[in-house]
């Protein structure tokens, strides 16, 4: 059986694209968030895999200068368990996350 994943959020250090409902649930959280080398919410990156996601780091560019880019995918059929975990996660933090 193949599994079919969802991207939800594709991340480039000072650059990232989430998914609209991701995106939706981390901005409704007024929580301050440490950047790590500048990529968006990579602090919350433990809390997506515990929720169930993948998280796909690779490197893209020439051999002088690679980017490291960041994909976070889903099993499609494990998306609605995903946002439920990660809302709990998420909820247990009254206003502000500080992980550091």
């Amino acid at each position: 059986m193949t599994v079919k994943y969802k991207e939800l959020a594709y991340v480039l250090e000072t650059f990232s694209n989430y998914d609209d409902r991701l995106w939706k649930l981390l901005k409704g959280y007024d929580f301050e968030y440490p950047h790590i080398d500048n990529f968006d919410y990579a602090a919350l990156f433990p809390y997506f895999v515990l929720s169930g996601a993948t998280i796909e780091p690779s490197y893209v560019g020439s051999e002088e200068q690679n980017t490291l880019v960041i994909k976070i995918k889903i099993d499609e059929s494990k998306e609605e368990e995903f946002y439920r975990k990660l809302l709990n996660y998420l909820s247990r933090f009254p206003y502000k996350i500080n992980l550091f």
